[in-house]
């Protein structure tokens, strides 16, 4: 996932005409709250490439008989469990992540929300023929918020994408690590009734 950085043009905010008449129709901060919305937006970090890599180059395979190469089996074990750890840290990284983003989305779907609600209701825009029309000459006043807010979504969408890829990835390995328990659980019970176990050491 690694989407470009939005570009937001400061040409925009050098149109006194413009800020003085959207100031006047929406609210008077309007320019500086979108402003300052993108300036924060530019910075965030939502690139997890490495990350994505990194679960999808994960590899396991269980041993049908651990009870024939303990060794092995133990390796094993400890591997799997690493790597759900390791899957955890990553989820909880891309939720802190995610949950940024959504703060985002409130606030540009908010300030969306307002602007369309004011413009709409403009005389010039209600003469338009429909809908279609009205909503289209609304968010050209406004193309700035609507290309921010577009981006804004699309990042939370590709990490609700990334999520669900991890959590399957997670489920999966801590599937094998009950698997592996219950079969170290029966390597550990079988010396008791005398049933050999080997270690291989090569």
């Amino acid at each position: 996932m690694n989407k470009p950085k939005l570009e937001f043009d400061p040409d925009f905010l050098e149109e006194p005409d413009k800020i003085e008449e959207l100031a006047v129709i929406i609210y008077p901060k309007f320019l500086e709250d979108l402003t300052a919305l993108a300036l924060i937006v530019q910075k965030a970090s939502f690139n997890f490439t490495e990350e994505e890599q990194e679960i999808e180059n994960m590899s396991y395979s269980l041993i049908s008989t651990p009870e024939d190469d303990v060794l092995s089996f133990t390796q094993l074990y400890a591997v799997t469990q690493g790597l759900l750890t390791r899957t955890n840290s990553i989820l909880i990284k891309v939720l802190q992540t995610k949950r940024e983003w959504i703060r985002f989305r409130r606030e540009s779907r908010s300030m969306y929300k307002k602007a369309m609600s004011k413009l709409l209701g403009r005389e010039d825009i209600q003469k338009l023929k429909n809908q279609e029309l009205r909503v289209s000459a609304a968010e050209d006043e406004i193309r700035q918020l609507v290309d921010l807010k577009d981006h804004i979504d699309g990042v939370v969408d590709d990490l609700d994408s990334l999520v669900e890829v991890i959590k399957i990835r997670s489920e999966d390995l801590s599937k094998a690590n009950v698997n592996l328990r219950s079969q170290q659980e029966i390597v550990l019970f079988l010396p008791t009734i005398n049933y050999p176990v080997r270690v291989q050491t090569s």
